[in-house]
């Protein structure tokens, strides 16, 4: 099993402070137990908490809601619902509070992501994935949200096998940390460590260097360390 170690770097002199060493998120796998740290990301007094769930679907990397009543994760793919309890990652953060939700719509999304820390949600070729929540026709839900380099197209969510996917007010769900640099460390089983890096958001849509960072961290226990710079 990996261990991963996010960190977070702009440019300057940098110090690990060890009081944020923390475990800021991560896909965990979900077997019908709900884990201590699952990020909420909807519930009112009428409803279920919603969880973010993700699965892999063809050769995509694919979020979607995850009830835990019915221990299903449904997502939505070419306009039909999907449901599925096996394969399945959940969603999980230590801290709610370095996350924010932020109202937005396809337009302003595009200028958005280009000084926010997004988070990712899966992985599709040529587009980019992120997590997204609204509440329509007075129905809390969540989803995905899709765009490419120039447009986007809104949140895909799904309800009693039935889809949508609406283009305005809508939120996106934020990371706190200040965008960067961002350096994975792979830990093997070895000891061994391999380093891949990859861009913020902003830095890729200047350039559109490299891969980048196609969805979040997959793995049982993600561990972050942020370094501060001065």
């Amino acid at each position: 099993m990996l261990v991963f170690l996010v960190l977070f770097l702009t440019n300057g002199f940098g110090e690990i402070d060890s009081a944020h060493h923390t475990e800021d998120y991560c896909w965990r796998d979900y077997e019908g137990v709900l884990p201590a740290d699952a990020f909420s990301a909807f519930r009112d007094l009428q409803t279920e908490p919603l969880y973010f769930g993700q699965t892999a679907h063809q050769n995509i990397t694919i979020p979607g809601k995850l009830l835990q009543s019915r221990k299903k994760l449904f997502y939505e793919f070419y306009s039909k619902e999907y449901q599925v309890d096996q394969n399945v990652k959940i969603f999980c953060v230590k801290d709610p509070s370095r996350f924010e939700w932020i109202p937005t719509n396809n337009t302003h999304l595009l200028r958005l992501r280009n000084n926010r820390l997004l988070v990712k949600g899966g992985y599709e070729a040529g587009y980019r994935t992120y997590l997204g929540r609204i509440n329509f026709n007075g129905t809390p839900n969540v989803g995905k949200i899709i765009c490419r380099v120039t447009d986007c197209y809104g949140i895909y969510i799904t309800n009693d096998g039935a889809t949508q996917v609406i283009g305005e007010n809508y939120e996106v769900l934020a990371h706190n940390a200040a965008p960067g640099v961002v350096k994975v460390v792979e830990v093997g089983e070895t000891g061994r460590e391999k380093v891949r890096e990859t861009e913020s958001e902003n830095a890729r849509e200047k350039g559109e260097k490299g891969r980048g960072n196609e969805g979040l961290v997959n793995c049982h226990n993600c561990h972050s360390v942020v370094i501060h710079l001065y």
